[in-house]
């Protein structure tokens, strides 16, 4: 352990310095320097107070060195070093997290295979999509049972970069040519950056020939017809 005579130079020359950060390791280094000369001037024969002695007045004027410490470790680029550090490091956090997500929904079930084939009266595979904001919805099929349960399978993620910002509750109101109003019963989502969604309608009316999605909300407004007599049966696909 070093004397106070070598703290004392330590800290003059560190005074200098104005990247703190980097003091830490500078002291490390000048503390390894030290003790490379005392051990070297005891070998010569002399006792370890006269080592040390002779030791830090070999390693020079303690203002000098610091100015050219100062200068190899410039506190501009220093905290450029650091800031860019700290910026990369949380862009490998963000980019792990996307691959997360899309993992995650990579990896979702499809909603409408849980429908048994016996089941289903027709089926509609529909492309139609809007945007409310950032929110993309994807409408993607229609499933009619023999039962009269109607669903509706869709999906939406966000336009910006971190995607499924907020869950989507609401699509609108589900109405049909026929004048009817129906509402929905239940639904299921699962999370994700592209999210999948299925809201089921029970007793639609098998009379009627459009599927109709009527969005009306904070000035935000889309409407949506499915034709319906376009329907094909299972035994058909």
């Amino acid at each position: 352990m070093l004397s106070p005579k070598s703290e004392v130079f330590l800290n003059e020359v560190l005074s200098y310095v104005k990247f703190t950060f980097d003091r830490n390791d500078i002291r490390k280094e000048l503390e390894g320097h030290i003790s490379d000369k005392i051990e070297y001037y005891m070998e010569l024969g002399s006792e370890p107070e006269e080592a040390e002695q002779l030791s830090v007045q070999d390693m020079g004027d303690a203002r000098e060195i610091g100015i050219e410490l100062n200068k190899q470790h410039n506190p501009v680029l220093g905290w450029i070093w650091r800031i860019t550090g700290i910026i990369a490091a949380l862009l490998i956090l963000l980019f792990l997290f996307v691959i997360a997500m899309s993992m995650g929904s990579f990896f979702q079930k499809d909603l409408s295979k849980e429908t048994p084939k016996a089941d289903i009266l027709y089926q509609i595979d529909i492309k139609e999509q809007i945007r409310i904001d950032d929110r993309i919805i994807r409408f993607t099929k229609v499933i009619m049972e023999e039962s009269g349960e109607l669903s509706i399978f869709y999906t939406y993620h966000n336009a910006g970069l971190l995607g499924g910002s907020w869950s989507l509750g609401y699509i609108g109101e589900i109405l049909d040519d026929q004048g009817n109003k129906y509402v929905a019963m239940s639904g299921q989502q699962q999370g994700g950056i592209i999210t999948k969604g299925m809201l089921t309608i029970p007793d639609f009316s098998r009379d009627a020939d459009t599927l109709i999605i009527s969005y009306d909300s904070y000035n935000r407004k889309y409407r949506i017809e499915i034709p319906l007599e376009a329907g094909e049966t299972d035994e058909q696909n």
